[in-house]
């Protein structure tokens, strides 16, 4: 019954259109969307890059600690205050834990960048336009014609002499 029901249906207007439609500028939201998608982009990349150069920071902070660890056990031994007996030590683990911490608060701003990126990007597209008429993808072709779709493949024909 349900495929019958199916059969019997015509095709919605939205079927049939293969341009969609263009929502009129916004004025300052659709310049903030048009530009603003590639200002948080560009965030998205410092941050996560500014994060990257921080946790090596962190880990050269690390690896010394562990050094002072390796050449010297007493000076790892953790006081009754929960830190590190040797102040040398100490700073190292002190600083570890600060780049640690920026490292993550940076790339979590970064991520969010992105998503806001995203975001701005399917806006962007949401709000549609003259678009090509085909699929961008050379050689596939899609149109649609009459009450159905063509997929095709165009290779271009080399004739040499």
């Amino acid at each position: 019954m349900a495929l019958l029901l199916t059969g019997a249906a015509g095709t919605a207007a939205a079927q049939t259109d293969t341009v969609p439609p263009r929502v009129e500028s916004g004025g300052f939201t659709d310049g903030l969307v048009r530009y603003g998608r590639w200002v948080t982009a560009a965030g998205a990349i410092a941050l996560t890059f500014l994060a990257m150069e921080e946790h090596g920071d962190a880990e050269r902070h690390w690896n010394r600690l562990n050094f002072i660890c390796r050449a010297n056990n007493a000076a790892c031994i953790v006081g009754p205050g929960g830190g590190y007996a040797d102040p040398t030590a100490e700073a190292e683990y002190q600083a570890t834990v600060k780049l640690d911490r920026r490292a993550r608060a940076r790339l979590i701003a970064g991520q969010v960048a992105l998503a806001v990126t995203v975001g701005l990007f399917i806006i962007d597209v949401g709000r549609g336009g003259g678009g090509p008429e085909n699929i961008p993808i050379a050689p596939l072709e899609v149109s649609v014609a009459g009450d159905g779709a063509r997929v095709g493949i165009r290779l271009p024909l080399a004739i040499s002499r």
